[in-house]
């Protein structure tokens, strides 16, 4: 077991993106939600380790599960889906926090989640790829916001 030794200095337990810069949490969680495998624990170590990234992670991986569960199941073209869709029961801003609620009835499943509004954005851009709703510009300009933000200046 290597605990850090010898290969790649002192860089190997940074959080930094870019040189010089810590990563930004936002972008962080954006950039795990729309593509998980991008921030390996292997390459980017100290985004394990570091109290407010790993937030940021635990907040992508319960958005990742709320799109899974509102974009699955996908059936095939003219096969029926092996349980039904998720119910959308109440979906609502209130001081810029989205609160949503949805059932599965076929397994007597409800869900309640309170979403910051760089969440709900992040979800609203995840759905619209998966072809669900339409999306605002102002979703969109706040996901690519966040994004930018992991790119060199």
């Amino acid at each position: 077991m290597n605990s850090g030794g010898s290969s790649g200095g002192g860089e190997k337990h940074s959080t930094k993106s870019v040189p010089g810069e810590k990563t930004d949490a936002d972008a962080l969680f954006v950039a795990l939600v729309l593509a998980p495998g991008t921030f390996s624990r292997n390459k980017f170590f100290a985004l394990f380790q570091d109290s407010e990234l790993m937030h940021a992670r635990t907040r992508a991986k319960a958005v990742r599960s709320l799109i899974k569960e509102l974009t699955e199941p996908w059936a095939h073209p003219g096969e029926r889906p092996s349980r039904s869709c998720p119910i959308i029961e109440e979906e609502y801003e209130q001081e810029g926090e989205l609160h949503l609620t949805y059932r599965v009835e076929e397994l007597n499943y409800k869900r309640s989640i309170l979403l910051t509004p760089l969440e709900a954005a992040t979800l609203r851009y995840s759905l619209h790829q998966s072809h669900l709703r339409e999306l605002a510009s102002s979703d969109r300009e706040m996901v690519e916001r966040a994004l930018s933000k992991l790119a060199p200046s």
